[in-house]
C-alpha cells in the first residue's frame, strides 16, 4: 500500500507447518492474499496475489478467513455494509514449487445500511455423498454502524478444488439491537444447532444472542426456511469498559 492507504484488518490461517495464508484488505477497497514462511527470519511473501483492486471498491473493515474442505473462505465486510464472500485457492503440485492462488467471488450481499464493522464465520456442516460429490454450509454473523446484526447463512457446492458455486442463501437482521453502533462479533458453537453470538459496540454493553440454525433446506416450516433460523438475545451484560472496539471468544 502506499501513503494514503491503511491495512485495515487481517486474518490467516496455516496451510503447511510453517506456511500460512495471510488476507488483507485495505481503506480503497483491495483485498490481498499472501503465502508467508514464518520458519524464515524475514516473512518475505512466497507468493502474492491481489483479489481485487481499490478501483471503485468501498473501504475494506473486517475479515474472517476458514477452510473448507481443500480450499480457503474469506469473508469480508466493508463500509457500504456489505458482506462479500471469496474463494481463495492455493495450489503447489509439489513441495518446493511455487505457490499458485486464484480467488473468486462467490457471493454479495447487503448486510448493514452502513459500515460492517465487526464479522465472524464458521463451516457448520461439510458433507460428501457415497457419489464424490461434496458440500458445505457457512455461518456468517456481522454487526455494524446500523446498530444491528446479521446472520447469513451459505450453501455452497464443491465441483472442484477452484471452483465453488451458491446453491443457497438465507439471511436474517435484528435491526436496533443495540442502543449504539455494534462494533465486533464471535460465533460460538453450542452444540449442533445452536450458537452463542457475543457481540460489542459503543453502549459499554457485551450482549449474548442464541441462534437456533435450521440446516438449509431441511427447515420445520416454510416460514423459518425463509428466515434461515431463530435468533433471540439472551442477556446483556453492563460492563466499565468504554467504546470497546474489539472481542475475542473461547469456548
Amino acid at each position: 500500500t502506499d501513503i494514503d492507504q491503511r491495512i485495515n484488518d487481517v486474518s490467516s490461517i496455516a496451510i503447511e507447518l510453517t506456511d500460512h495464508l495471510v488476507v488483507a484488505g485495505d481503506s480503497d477497497g483491495s483485498l490481498y492474499a499472501l503465502v508467508l514462511d514464518l520458519s524464515q527470519k524475514y516473512f518475505q511473501p512466497l507468493k502474492a496475489h491481489i483479489c481485487c483492486s481499490g478501483l471503485n471498491q468501498r473501504p475494506i473493515l473486517c475479515i474472517k478467513l476458514l477452510a473448507v474442505f481443500n480450499t480457503y473462505v474469506a469473508v469480508v465486510g466493508n463500509t457500504a455494509g456489505e458482506v462479500c464472500v471469496w474463494q481463495i485457492s492455493i495450489d503447489r503440485k509439489s513441495c518446493g514449487e511455487e505457490y499458485v492462488i486464484i480467488s473468486q467471488t462467490l457471493s454479495s450481499y447487503s448486510a448493514h445500511q452502513i459500515g460492517t464493522n465487526g464479522i465472524d464465520a464458521l463451516c457448520t456442516k461439510t458433507e460428501v455423498t457415497d457419489e464424490g460429490s461434496c458440500s458445505a454450509e457457512i455461518l456468517i454473523a456481522s454487526c455494524g454502524d446500523d446498530q444491528a446484526i446479521s446472520i447469513g447463512c451459505l450453501k455452497l457446492k464443491i465441483e472442484s478444488q477452484t471452483q465453488f458455486v451458491v446453491t443457497e442463501m438465507n439471511l436474517i437482521k435484528r435491526n436496533m439491537s443495540s442502543s449504539s453502533a455494534l462494533k465486533s462479533v464471535q460465533i460460538v458453537k453450542k452444540n449442533s444447532a445452536h450458537y452463542n453470538i457475543f457481540l460489542v459496540g459503543y453502549d459499554q454493553q457485551l450482549m449474548i444472542w442464541d441462534y437456533e440454525h435450521e440446516n438449509i433446506g431441511d427447515a420445520k416450516n416454510k416460514q423459518e426456511k425463509l428466515k434461515g433460523g431463530v435468533l433471540n438475545h439472551l442477556v446483556s451484560i453492563p460492563t466499565e469498559i468504554s467504546d470497546i472496539s474489539s472481542l475475542d471468544c473461547q469456548q
